[in-house]
């Protein structure tokens, strides 16, 4: 319950500000909410092996309304958020990365 709390702090301070820095630049927050969505969901659901209904749950952060599409053909996760998506895959050591932007 403490991880969430903080976990949903961080996020809430982070929309304050709308952006946070990387190399290339700002990232917009749902980028970095829908890459969280899409890379947890992705090692719930290959990597633990667990039921697709419960990963798009266990991707979400604070309850926020991201939508996420398990495709276990293609062994990906795509999650969308306020017009951001992310795509995680299963890499060769069968982790979860996700695609490059």
């Amino acid at each position: 319950m403490k991880r969430l709390r903080f976990a949903t702090l961080s996020a809430l301070t982070v929309a304050l500000f709308g952006t946070t820095a990387s190399a290339d630049g700002p990232v917009p927050l749902t980028e970095i909410l829908v890459g969280f969505a899409a890379k947890e969901s992705c090692s719930c659901a290959f990597v633990v092996e667990q039921a697709d209904e419960y990963c798009r749950e266990f991707g979400k952060l604070g309850g926020l309304n991201v939508d996420s599409t398990i495709d276990r053909a293609a062994r990906t996760v795509t999650s969308s958020f306020q017009g951001a998506t992310r795509i995680a895959r299963v890499d060769a050591s069968g982790g979860c990365v996700l695609d490059g932007k």
